[in-house]
């Protein structure tokens, strides 16, 4: 992504919190708490192969990111959702092979995940896609950050 290019888009939020500057400011205070921790549990729970906490971690993301208007990134952590259930899906067939019983988390996905293909390439996609994740975020946080800013003198204006 540019830097001329807005990787987020506040309209929908500025339209439910037009006369609510505070609760603005504490949904983005919010945001940059969630994603702060993102950047750094997604990717490990990726290293540590914890699929369960990854799909979770990413159903949760999407949800966020979508409010915030991030579109891009929204799209690349459905992949990203999508992917992991199908480690957390091979994951499971091999628990599942040995007998060992599931939690009740893992019977919830294992009774929803839909079976798949075996694809070649979804573990390169996957590392890359949490790669580029790790680079749009940071930008999608900084850009928050300037428009909060430039709302802050706007929101002192309109409290003299």
């Amino acid at each position: 992504m540019t830097k001329k290019q807005h990787i987020t888009n506040l309209d929908y939020l500025f339209d439910i919190y037009t006369n609510s500057e505070d609760d603005f400011d504490d949904l983005l205070n919010i945001f940059f708490e969630q994603a702060t921790e993102w950047l750094i549990i997604i990717p490990e729970y990726h290293k540590n192969r914890d699929w369960l906490a990854l799909c979770a971690t990413l159903h949760q993301a999407k949800s966020s990111v979508r409010i915030m208007g991030m579109d891009d990134i929204a799209s690349n952590i459905i992949k990203l959702e999508n992917l992991s259930k199908i480690e957390l899906k091979q994951y499971l067939q091999k628990k599942k092979a040995k007998a060992i019983p599931f939690s009740k988390k893992e019977c919830y996905y294992w009774k929803n995940i839909k079976e798949t293909k075996d694809i070649s390439d979804y573990t390169i996609r996957l590392e890359k896609i949490i790669n580029q994740f790790s680079v749009d975020l940071p930008e999608a946080i900084t850009e928050l950050k300037s428009i909060k800013n430039k709302l802050k003198p706007l929101n002192d204006e309109h409290q003299l």
